[in-house]
């Protein structure tokens, strides 16, 4: 609740002063999460724009307009940046997914453990290539990203309902597919 109110009021400096020292707040607060849903969008080498991109556009809409919920609102401007980098680059979404950067593993555990999760996350990796893209975005925020399942709703601008029944169906079809590809391996 404070946390909220601590933001509604660098919003509101935002807008009337147009206090930097509000943004560089917003910014780093948001900035890193931000950046993990834009890292699995994008290639490598466009992160950094795309992020920018999207707090410059936080910023000019922030100075004019009230926010009542900044949260989702920065990740439907992630989300519309990213959309329109490929839409003018004319180019389909094809993104390499890099688990590594997500912390998965631990240097403590012993080494044939480590080769079994890096086998592991190969296959998840395969099998979240071929999911539908909103899937693959919810199933990232909740287990990758640990976001809980009422910031997911406010983020993605849905109830908290359909964001269960959305991480309900994308953990069916990723069950699916990873048996679909395990019986494909096991052909090979």
């Amino acid at each position: 609740m404070i946390e909220e109110m601590r933001e509604q009021f660098l919003l509101y400096r935002l807008r009337v002063h147009r206090d930097a020292d509000a943004y560089k707040e917003l910014y780093e607060k948001y900035e890193l999460r931000i950046v993990r849903y834009v890292r699995t969008r994008v290639p490598q080498e466009m992160i950094e724009e795309i992020v920018a991109d999207t707090f410059e556009t936080m910023f000019v809409y922030a100075s004019t307009k009230t926010i009542r919920n900044f949260n989702g609102l920065i990740y439907t401007m992630a989300r519309t940046t990213v959309a329109t980098y490929y839409r003018t680059k004319e180019r389909r979404p094809t993104v390499e997914l890099d688990l590594e950067k997500f912390d998965v593993e631990s240097d403590e555990r012993p080494a044939g453990e480590l080769i079994d999760i890096n086998t592991d996350m190969t296959r998840v990796k395969e099998v979240l290539k071929n999911l539908h893209v909103q899937y693959r975005d919810i199933l990232i925020m909740r287990y990758m990203q640990e976001m809980e399942i009422p910031e997911i709703a406010q983020a993605l601008g849905k109830t908290s309902n359909n964001v269960r029944v959305t991480i309900h169906r994308a953990l069916a079809s990723l069950k699916t597919n990873a048996d679909i590809q395990k019986h494909e391996n096991e052909r090979d």
